[in-house]
């Protein structure tokens, strides 16, 4: 035992001598990688090394982990922020259909976490404008974190899923962002979750549509967390303002309201975990096939 006590002190000495000396010869800890990248112009398009960094050429750095610019925008490496400054980023590359972010939405791949930040909802504004007949941003199954906080979404239409932000197998959350005016053919006119998880604090969810589930939010196998949101006007044939399917949804403060009254607000299909600590809703007119209630005061 005495034997064994000397061994391991000798090698912790050890150990720690030369992690002395390897820092003494101009060592360096290894430290997670992160980059900032900053003066994204409002401007949308891809034209490397023209002394313009739009958003979209942002976003493909942050992908790629690296520089897809010409050195126009900082290059991407490990958690990456994107600093939005006070513009209205306007969408304009046309096409629909492409994942690779060259046309159409803002598709994010990222592994990594990424943050894309602004100046306050209303004064950073990314507007779909209608032109390009897209979502805003199209998160997919490659992507890791993604927070997006101060910005205001708007004017997205698609057909499918996600009008405004469509987010798959990620984890997504929305801080002091505004959702507004974005429409879907199916589901998830303001933002459609599936999978991996949905966090949304503060903001306002604002006159969206979906022909079928979840004016506001959709949320299908996924954990969602609503805190201090408003859900507002939005509207579609199930869940006006949210629809939860095959998922859980955690609600304190804020509010969920619909116009016109008679429209059921929130739908829970069966089997669906609703706490019910989370969220108080109110009246209940309809059991089957799904829990939908009119409207929902939460505090």
């Amino acid at each position: 035992m005495k034997t064994q006590k000397l061994f391991t002190a000798f090698t912790l000495g050890l150990g720690l001598a030369l992690a002395l000396a390897w820092l003494l010869g101009g060592g360096r800890l290894p430290v997670a990688r992160a980059v900032t990248i900053n003066n994204v112009i409002e401007n949308d398009g891809i034209s490397a090394g023209d002394g313009q960094c739009t958003l979209r050429e942002a976003i493909n750095n942050a992908n790629s982990d690296s520089d897809t610019t010409g050195g126009d925008c900082t290059a991407g490496d490990g958690d990456d922020t994107i600093v939005l400054r006070a513009y209205t980023y306007v969408l304009t590359m046309t096409g629909t259909g492409d994942e690779s972010n060259l046309m159409g939405d803002l598709d994010i791949t990222d592994a990594d976490a990424l943050t894309i930040t602004g100046a306050g909802p209303g004064q950073t504004v990314i507007d779909a404008n209608g032109v390009i007949s897209d979502r805003v941003f199209d998160i997919q199954v490659s992507a890791g974190t993604v927070v997006i906080s101060g910005v205001t979404v708007i004017n997205g239409h698609v057909t499918g899923q996600g009008g405004g932000i469509r987010s798959r197998a990620a984890d997504l959350t929305l801080i002091n962002v505004e959702v507004i005016s974005n429409a879907a053919s199916v589901s998830g006119g303001g933002v459609y979750v599936f999978q991996g998880s949905v966090t949304v604090n503060g903001g306002q969810i604002l006159s969206n549509s979906a022909d079928s589930m979840g004016g506001g939010v959709f949320a299908q196998e996924c954990s969602a967390a609503l805190g201090g949101t408003e859900i507002l006007s939005n509207t579609a044939d199930n869940g006006g303002g949210l629809y939860v399917l095959s998922g859980s949804a955690t609600l304190s403060g804020g509010q969920i309201l619909v116009t016109p009254p008679t429209m059921a607000e929130v739908c829970v299909s069966p089997g669906s975990a609703r706490p019910a600590t989370a969220f108080s809703l109110r009246p209940a007119i309809a059991s089957s096939p799904t829990t939908r209630l009119a409207t929902a005061a939460v505090g």
